[in-house]
Order: structure tokens, then C-alpha cells, then sequence
């Protein structure tokens, strides 16, 4: 199912918003700043640094790489849920945005999501199993407790 939401981007600098329809499944370029990844949808226990120095060098020598997977929630936010070593590795390489496929949800689904991912990129490891096991916890608790 195809769903649609409208959106209102604001630039940091402060010019006029403009209204964006977002479809599930629409590849968009999104500016580096608008992405958030403080909301609980990290799978990996941490960020490789060496990963990420590996992507952005690449980058910098034109490589183009899968895009994000961002989700639009309801209170305007594009939450991460793949591409954690990508996102920053792109800031490194000094890109001012970044190709992400939208999906349509709320954080509950950006980490399902995350917790499910990872079919290629840097291999997960014990603690990153881990990891993705408690992310994928949480949904499963809210759910119960409600």
C-alpha cells in the first residue's frame, strides 16, 4: 500500500518552508542535517570508525553507494534506520546531502527496520547481535505493555 504525507522542510538557515509529498518508497536527495539518528534506531553496539573512513575516502573518488533508509514520522522528523556508517561517512567526504528511500512510519517501525538490516557493509559481531536483539526488544515490550 502506497501511502503519502505531507511534509514541511525548513532549512537552518531559515528560508520559506516548502511542502513536500512523501510516497513509501520514494528515493529523494535529503540534506546531511535533517537526518536524525539520536532516536534508539542504532542497531550496532558501536560506529566503526575505520568503516567510516573507508566509505568516505570512497566517496570522495566518486563510489555511489546504496541509499539511506530514512523514515518520515508523523512529527515531521526523517529518522535513520540503515546507513549509520554511510550518513557520517558522507558528512566526512563533505556531502551536504545524501540519496535516502523514504519509508513511512513511526520510530517503532525505523527499528524494526534497523534491527532486521544489514545485508551487506561491515559484518555484525557478537555485541552488534546483541545490540540489534534489544532494539528489536523494545517495540516487542511497548506492544506487550500496552
Amino acid at each position: 500500500m502506497l501511502t503519502t504525507q505531507e511534509s514541511s522542510i525548513v532549512t537552518k538557515s531559515g528560508t520559506r518552508p516548502t511542502v513536500a509529498k512523501h510516497t513509501d518508497g520514494q528515493r529523494i536527495k535529503l540534506p546531511v542535517d535533517f537526518i536524525r539518528t539520536d532516536r534508539g534506531t542504532q542497531s550496532r553496539k558501536r560506529i566503526n570508525q575505520k568503516t567510516i573512513d573507508e566509505y568516505a575516502v570512497l566517496m570522495r573518488d566518486g563510489v555511489e553507494f546504496d541509499p539511506l533508509i530514512v523514515f518520515y514520522i508523523p512529527d515531521g522528523e526523517y529518522v535513520l534506520s540503515r546507513g549509520f556508517h554511510r550518513l557520517p561517512a558522507a558528512i566526512k567526504a563533505g556531502r551536504g546531502d545524501v540519496d535516502v528511500i523514504i519509508r513511512m512510519g513511526d520510530v517503532k517501525a525505523a527499528m524494526w527496520d534497523s534491527a532486521g538490516s544489514n545485508k551487506h557493509g561491515l559484518r555484525r559481531g557478537a555485541e552488534d547481535y546483541k545490540q540489534a536483539v534489544a532494539v528489536w526488544r523494545g517495540p516487542v515490550r511497548n506492544a506487550v505493555a500496552k
